[in-house]
């Protein structure tokens, strides 16, 4: 993992929505969830749950925050 996969893991989670987290990075909705998603993948876990209110940190998550 690099410092800047954390940042965007950073930004989803005080945000808690890919818009939320792409305006606090200033990139694209579509390139945070593409990272996320590469990024749980090359970790082999589930970062966030995706539920109808937002992207809620699972225990992986919070360990990394």
């Amino acid at each position: 993992m690099q410092w800047d996969d954390l940042r965007y893991v950073l930004a989803l989670h005080r945000s808690g929505t890919l818009v939320g987290a792409g305006r606090l990075l200033d990139v694209n909705t579509s390139t945070v969830g593409r990272r996320i998603q590469a990024l749980e993948r090359d970790l082999g876990t589930r970062l966030f749950d995706r539920m109808a209110g937002g992207y809620h940190p699972t225990r992986a998550a919070r360990r990394v925050t």
